[in-house]
């Protein structure tokens, strides 16, 4: 789905994509002129004229970019995959942030590109180049001669102490990564999401996001750095540009960067799946092709010993070892294995488990626990909790548990105190069935309470009386209800009235 003026109100599961967000004002300085004249006043007082200048100063992120600011990268930072079809790009929480600057610090029109780009490189392009603390003076003024910084900016005294991170790219590498001026604008968008039913991670609530994408694919296995980097005066730098630097470096601020590496494996998910029923070529029965696939790589000796021989086995069926940490601190070494296995498992015969320690598997032969079931028994739990309907409709099954506990407790301390002026049950099942209604209050008071009440001689006439509109073992329908939502015991409450916590 589409959009690229009005905005629509969107249903769950779509997306509308937007060219830009820009905002009225792009962040700089202006002067506002105000002017007002005063007509109609007699001929000798003239048309007075009263003028006021004020200035004020749109901000937005320039040098630095919080961490905020960023709701995802992609690829994930540190992340190992098959990314080589892939272009690395920045989510932004602010739709506007692209165009929020110019590249030249002049006003911005309706074709205004974005001021920040993604740049990616291999580790071996950077040749040990990487993002240093500097301060903004030194970067848009570097103290080396054959460095190039940006032009053409307007800063305050303020911004030119600030720190921020930069890094210096060979004048070569830059023409070949960076995009050219009029490809900018087809490096970023906007996007506004239906965020009804997602999880609750810092998204944006109104779910609109701005996207800056980066114009170069990672090669086929290696390390690569990605950088969301500010061009703010670096227009005429950029590939194209009528100032490129030559024979030198050019000093970029970087606003932020995340390391992935691709791997060399370069299959999509329908060969992948494939080739899981693959056991191995014609020429090379040894080979297991898509058992592999599911295994842990490994390297054994020519000559193995019994351990050995165990560990092969262990990793043959889907294995994997992870160091494990016990509740008592020690820690030690388990096997892991997930639900896709490369042979056939049975089905568990010791389930349900309460919690996952439960579920954790001893074998007494080697003295190696199996975590596979407990792993995979917290993972259902926290996605259950994950989830806000199921989490909520927990939290009100316990809450009514306890209370439900709570009132059962009540009422069997209730018999304890009655002894034998009230024959109740003693069951914990039966108290929850007793019937607290109008009747069998009435019907206590009368055959219990009031004879009780006559029987001491202490209570003076004055004492014996009730408060206002309350009579002895006799409750309406809305008090009832009322002591039940406060999880008050009807009888006790009564008991309390009538002998102000005496026993009968």
């Amino acid at each position: 789905m589409i959009q690229t003026s009005a905005t629509t109100d969107l249903a769950p599961g779509q997306i509308a994509f937007y060219e830009a967000v820009r905002p009225p004002l792009v962040a700089q300085e202006y002067l506002l002129v105000a002017e007002q004249k005063v007509t109609g006043l007699p001929p000798s007082d003239g048309t007075p004229t009263y003028t006021l200048n004020q200035r004020f100063t749109v901000a937005a992120p320039r040098f630095t970019l919080d961490g905020s600011a960023i709701q995802s990268t992609y690829p994930p930072p540190s992340a190992v995959g098959n990314y080589a079809d892939s272009l690395a790009h920045v989510v932004l929480m602010q739709r506007s942030l692209p165009w929020s600057r110019t590249l030249d610090d002049k006003p911005a029109g309706n074709s205004a590109p974005p001021w920040m780009a993604v740049l990616l490189c291999t580790e071996a392009e950077l040749a040990g180049a990487a993002p240093v603390q500097r301060t903004v003076q030194k970067v848009i003024q570097p103290d080396e001669p054959d460095v190039v910084g940006p032009v053409g900016l307007v800063t305050t005294p303020e911004e030119l102490a600030q720190g921020c991170l930069a890094i210096d790219l060979d004048d070569t590498l830059f023409a070949t990564i960076a995009p050219q001026f009029n490809e900018l604008p087809y490096l970023a968008h906007v996007r506004q999401v239906n965020t009804d039913g997602k999880e609750i991670l810092g998204i944006n609530a109104d779910g609109w996001f701005s996207v800056i994408v980066g114009n170069r694919l990672p090669l086929t296995g290696g390390n690569h750095v990605a950088m969301l980097v500010s061009l703010e005066g670096q227009g005429t730098h950029l590939p194209g540009g009528s100032a490129v630097p030559t024979g030198g470096k050019i000093r970029l601020v970087v606003l932020a960067s995340w390391k992935f590496e691709t791997t060399d494996f370069n299959r999509n998910f329908i060969d992948i799946m494939q080739a899981l029923g693959t056991r191995h070529p014609p020429d090379r029965p040894d080979d297991l092709i898509g058992i592999r696939l599911l295994q842990m790589p490994y390297v054994m000796p020519t000559v193995t010993t019994d351990a050995q021989k165990t560990v092969q086995e262990a990793l043959d069926i889907g294995f994997v070892p992870l160091v494990t940490v016990l509740n008592d601190g020690e820690s030690t070494v388990s096997w892991f294995r997930g639900p896709l296995t490369p042979v056939i498992t049975k089905r568990d015969q010791y389930g349900p488990y309460q919690f996952s320690d439960h579920a954790i598997r001893y074998n007494p032969g080697d003295g190696i626990f199996d975590m596979s079931y407990a792993v995979a028994w917290q993972i259902g739990r926290l996605l259950a909790l994950s989830d806000p309907t199921f989490s909520q409709a927990v939290y009100n099954w316990r809450i009514a548990a306890f209370r439900k506990t709570n009132l059962a407790v009540t009422r069997r301390n209730f018999v304890a105190r009655t002894s034998d002026a009230m024959a109740l049950p003693t069951s914990a099942d039966a108290l929850m069935a007793f019937d607290l209604g109008r009747a069998s209050l009435a019907g206590f008071a009368a055959g219990k309470l009031a004879p009780a009440i006559l029987a001491l001689p202490q209570i003076t006439a004055r004492q014996r009386r009730m408060p206002a509109g309350v009579f002895p073992g006799t409750l309406s329908e809305q008090e009832l209800a009322a002591l039940q939502d406060a999880d008050v015991e009807p009888l006790t409450w009564a008991m309390e009235k009538i002998f102000g916590g005496r026993r009968p």
